[in-house]
């Protein structure tokens, strides 16, 4: 894991992540011509904020869409008669 610190809003926020994801979120951030730290801004308006979960989902998004990749929600039928016996 690494840490780092960011200041947002006149607070330090202190993020782990594993090292690949924080190497993605640099080549993200260059890609759109901002900073780690615009990006945790931008994600720490969530309420309650949980920015390094969304960090990585921020990451696993955009591999997704560089490589083409498009999640199609799968919803099983349910067959009442059959839920519970």
């Amino acid at each position: 894991m690494d840490y780092r610190t960011f200041k947002v809003a006149g607070r330090d926020i202190g993020i782990a992540l594993e090292e690949p994801f924080w190497e993605c979120l640099e080549d993200l951030a260059a890609r759109r011509r901002t900073s780690l730290g615009n990006l945790v801004h931008s994600l720490e308006k969530r309420d309650p904020p949980d920015i390094a979960s969304a960090l990585r989902v921020l990451v696993i998004k955009d591999i997704m869409e560089i490589a083409g990749i498009e999640l199609t929600p799968f919803r099983p039928s349910c067959e009442p008669a059959k839920k519970y016996h």
